[in-house]
């Protein structure tokens, strides 16, 4: 029987499953679940179907009704909800939506598109596109996101779900290292 490899070699085997590790730490934490808006009572909201243009009263006082994952501890928060024209043409970039100042973690979104629209001038406004939420402590996640709001301002709604799906775990660059490390040892015990 072959005695066992050098130091060297199992070294160089430790150095990369090493290395695998300090990879995986690098990974994007994403944001991950869902988060629902619902405006506060005091706040109405208007659509204008004429000019696509979507209103809030109250300074857009809005707040997290439901939420899942990471949003979880923002159920109840308070948010800041902007007017927005929901004209697929003219959408303006920038925060639709933010926290407000001691809610933690702080979260806001930017609205990069609608790719759908669904309306019923003088009854109900659904429109849906892709966005990215922000969230302190994480990385900028992309997102679908819906409105819907009736005519009378009675009912509105926001929802915003992430596309992202579970990062990696450490457990891939550790698998390739340790297989690194088994070829190098049996390519030693081949060669001797």
């Amino acid at each position: 029987m072959k005695p066992i490899p050098p130091p060297k070699t199992l070294l160089v085997a430790l150095l990369l499953a090493i290395a695998g590790l300090g990879a995986s730490n690098v990974s994007a934490l994403t944001v991950l679940g869902s988060l629902y808006l619902s405006p506060a009572s005091s706040t109405a909201v208007t659509v204008d179907f004429d000019t696509n243009q979507v209103t809030f009263t109250n300074s857009g006082l809005m707040t997290a009704s439901a939420a899942s994952g990471q949003f979880l501890s923002l159920v109840g928060a308070s948010f800041t909800q902007s007017d927005f024209q929901y004209d697929p043409l003219a959408v303006a970039r920038g925060k639709l939506w933010e926290s407000n100042s001691g809610v933690i973690p702080s979260t806001w979104f930017t609205l990069l598109n609608i790719s759908y629209i669904d309306e019923f001038p003088g009854a109900y406004l659904t429109i849906g596109g892709n966005g990215i939420i922000s969230m302190d402590g994480y990385d900028p996640t992309p997102g679908n996101w819906f409105f819907f709001a009736n005519a009378s301002g009675q009912a509105a709604r926001f929802d915003w779900r992430s596309v992202t799906s579970v990062p990696d775990t450490a457990s891939t660059p550790v698998l390739l290292a340790l297989a690194t490390g088994a070829l190098l040892i049996t390519r030693r015990f081949i060669q001797a």
